[in-house]
């Protein structure tokens, strides 16, 4: 006799949700395998207390990340544990389609899934994940809402090379007291986000891929979640969800030192509404190739130029204030520019020169959350 057990089809639709969000990550994923994850899902349950009550757990996952997430079920006639594995793409794509109650039958050779007057069997898969171990000792009690943010402010600069997978992640350095310091770059681009109170008590660095951050986010219902960096992955865990993400092996380059030997010639602050405007009409203009515009500042007004074979134009923008001065025009992509403008939460955008062919340094006025932009030769 199969084991059947209740579950709520919204809290299933929800477990799904989370399950498919590792189908189509990972770098050497064929498109066919899209959405399937490894092609297939483990779901065990345990009746803990042998009183009919069961935890659910479904596994899954990719050639970067594994995921276990757990949700309750109720059966009335049994208290056994049971595991199965059935393909992902279709047992995916059902879960999402019932509503009320769904009663998931245990059968030798089938998963069953009833609601209502609907009867399917989904055929059980020969397939093996490996244990999801989550290492007893490191553990980092980290917020959620910081995770989420420093991946927002760090994704617009992070790389996308298959050469040096490394500097497709945000490095996240954490410190004893506290205090963390996170970075991305594409070389071109470099992003720098900080937090007073991370919750750690450790100094340890790590390389996380920024669908990482965003899939521990996603999942975790309460503003905690706890990290554990090890030499070969990360991993998180809270109430629901065990999770872990394979480490980026690569020197990464010491973006800090950028930051340290930044020396300000002329700094000025900007309505960031206003620049946006400004610069994507300039993109329109300026060549398909490069996007290259320019910038310049004096005493009144930033100065936006683009020029191509399709036309010309120039903007002046009233400063909100400057200091410093600075007569060099810098030429810059800008469609790193814009990317950059919008990576910046306030109203006003602060821009730093350095000096001739020295990148900027852009952001939220006296804030330490920034962005450093490599200019072009004119």
């Amino acid at each position: 006799m199969s084991v059947e057990i209740v579950v709520s089809a919204e809290e299933l639709k929800q477990t799904i949700e989370y399950i498919a969000l590792l189908g189509s990550n990972g770098p050497g994923r064929k498109k066919e395998d899209d959405n399937q994850g490894t092609g297939y899902i483990k779901i065990s349950a345990v009746s803990p207390l042998k009183n009919n009550n069961y935890m659910l757990m479904f596994e899954c996952m990719n050639n970067v990340e594994q995921l276990r997430y757990r949700m309750e079920g109720k059966s009335y006639k049994s208290n056994e544990p049971v595991v199965t594995y059935v393909e992902a793409k279709r047992m995916i794509a059902l879960a999402k389609t019932f509503d009320g109650d769904v009663t998931m039958a245990f059968a030798k050779e089938y998963l069953g899934l009833n609601c209502g007057t609907s009867r399917y069997k989904v055929n059980k898969v020969a397939a093996e994940l490996p244990e999801l171990k989550i290492p007893a000792d490191g553990s980092i009690t980290i917020s959620k809402d910081f995770l989420a943010d420093a991946a927002k402010h760090c994704s617009v600069a992070v790389g996308k090379e298959s050469g040096r997978p490394w500097m497709n992640c945000i490095q996240f350095n954490f410190s004893a007291d506290g205090r963390a310091v996170c970075y991305s770059t594409d070389s071109y681009k470099l992003a720098r986000y900080t937090c007073d109170n991370s919750g750690s008590t450790t100094d340890i660095s790590c390389l996380v891929l920024p669908n990482a951050i965003n899939h521990i986010t996603d999942m975790c219902d309460q503003n905690e979640v706890k990290l554990i960096p090890t030499d070969g992955a990360i991993y998180a865990t809270a109430a629901r969800f065990d999770y872990m993400s394979r480490v980026m092996i690569g020197k990464f380059p010491d973006c800090g030192r950028i930051y340290k030997d930044f020396h300000a010639v002329k700094t000025f602050v900007i309505n960031k509404g206003k620049l946006a405007v400004a610069v994507s009409r300039a993109n329109i203009v300026a060549d398909d190739k490069d996007f290259k515009i320019k910038l310049a500042s004096d005493e009144n007004n930033l100065y936006i130029e683009a020029s191509s074979v399709a036309g010309n134009g120039v903007e002046a923008i009233a400063l909100e204030s400057f200091d410093g001065d600075d007569q060099e025009t810098y030429s810059l992509s800008g469609i790193s520019f814009s990317r950059l403008i919008y990576g910046c939460g306030s109203e006003n955008i602060s821009i730093s020169t350095s000096g001739k062919l020295k990148p900027l340094l852009i952001g939220p006025p006296d804030c330490s959350n920034s962005y450093v932009l490599t200019v072009m030769r004119a």
